[in-house]
């Protein structure tokens, strides 16, 4: 015999179940043209509590068990109607045709009933299956919300490293930087001494290079000879 519940909860379940256009249903989809990257954290609402087709097919058998069991105490209601008719008329007439109505009757009273416990047993446990999956709907809902949100937070957590690191990254360049820079400087004052010296210790020698040039190309002033007398 198949379970269902009331009307009013089955359109509680469909309201429920509607997906919303604002939080775009609590999924978790990234469009690919929307420019967000992959691992960006996704909006959930943990309020909405999503309905799966197990749940919507038990509520629906839990209505039907309710409309069936409705239609039952409504046949019981006439049977003991009937019942009660026959009952009176061979009360009346006290013929065996009448009593033997109110027997078979009777019969159907029985049958009625046992058909209105039936079906008030086969209403309450498609009640209770409709808690149970809701209670699991609830759960795997929440649950989702609980995951997405942990994603979030480790997301965040690990923008955070990334900021500070460069934060931190930047700022060690920028000390390294001036203090290289100084380092360097000072060796460029030392290298440019060192290289003063050197082109000075060059002119000096080129001069004096010059200079014994000079003196070895001036020609020699020539010496006066004596005149010998010529001997007689």
């Amino acid at each position: 015999m198949p379970r269902a519940k009331s009307k009013s909860t089955g359109a509680a379940a469909k309201k429920r179940g509607r997906p919303s256009k604002k939080a775009g249903g609590g999924t978790e989809a990234v469009s690919k043209g929307s420019g967000a990257r992959p691992n960006a954290p996704l909006a959930v609402d943990g309020r909405r509590i999503p309905v799966s087709p197990q749940t919507a097919r038990a509520e629906k058998a839990a209505q039907r068990a309710a409309s069936l069991l409705k239609d039952a105490r409504k046949a019981l209601a006439d049977t003991q109607k009937a019942a009660a008719d026959a009952r009176a008329k061979a009360k009346a007439s006290g013929a065996a045709a009448d009593k033997t109505a109110v027997k078979k009757v009777r019969t159907k009273v029985g049958r009625a009933l046992n058909k209105v416990a039936t079906l008030r047993g086969n209403l309450r446990e498609a009640k209770v299956r409709v808690t149970e999956l809701k209670a699991d709907d609830r759960y795997k809902a929440k649950a989702n919300t609980v995951a997405v949100r942990l994603r979030q937070a480790e997301l965040a957590a690990n923008e955070r490293i990334e900021t500070k690191l460069d934060r931190a990254v930047q700022k060690y360049r920028e000390a390294k930087l001036e203090e290289l820079t100084k380092t360097e400087a000072k060796k460029a004052k030392v290298r440019k001494k060192q290289a003063e010296r050197t082109l000075a210790e060059l002119e000096d020698e080129k001069v004096a290079k010059v200079r014994v040039a000079k003196a070895a190309l001036t020609p020699k002033p020539r010496k006066k000879r004596r005149k010998r007398r010529a001997s007689l």
